[in-house]
């Protein structure tokens, strides 16, 4: 989450001529690698804006590039955005976290910093499917070294659109 995501995309050529690859419309800082028995060598990089060996056309949803030089086997490596958190205090010890993306990726490993300290017996976490929720696994972590947990990972299976909740049990004496 909040990371770009790096893609490789190797595709060989049954015969000679013009070679075209789709990717993501909203890939950036494409390279472009004519590969000739295991060795890789730049054809050109969208950012020094260079034509040679390819040009990019752009068509919705996806980027064609269009590779004019006679090869065999490519590879193109390019980056997308990552899926992004939003992160809302419902109340001191409960908030709700969405991890949502255009592009679909599948496990995404998603991250919050607890609104309090605790341990990890305290700490509660749900998918908000609809009306219901579902508990989910998440690995716990101590960044400051007291014994209490600060910081909680998971990984999300597919995404779009996915909703979470934190929540915190605090167990006083009266409550006790």
């Amino acid at each position: 989450v909040g990371k770009p995501v790096r893609w490789t995309k190797n595709v060989k050529l049954s015969k000679s001529g013009k070679l075209t690859v789709d990717v993501p419309e909203k890939a950036y800082n494409l390279n472009v690698n004519k590969v000739k028995d295991g060795v890789k060598e730049r054809l050109a990089s969208v950012k020094e804006k260079k034509a040679a060996g390819f040009a990019i056309a752009q068509e919705k949803p996806t980027k064609e590039i269009i590779i004019e030089e006679d090869v065999e086997e490519v590879e193109v490596e390019y980056e997308t955005p990552g899926p992004e958190a939003v992160e809302e205090d419902i109340n001191k010890h409960k908030k709700r976290i969405t991890i949502s993306s255009d592009i679909h990726y599948t496990d995404i490993l998603a991250n919050t910093n607890l609104p309090t300290e605790v341990n990890k017996e305290s700490i509660k976490l749900y998918w908000v499917i609809g009306n219901s929720k579902q508990i989910v696994e998440f690995d716990a972590y101590d960044n400051n070294d007291n014994g209490l947990i600060d910081y909680i990972e998971w990984k999300v299976p597919s995404l779009s659109s996915q909703t979470y909740e934190l929540e915190i049990t605090i167990l006083n004496v009266q409550s006790y």
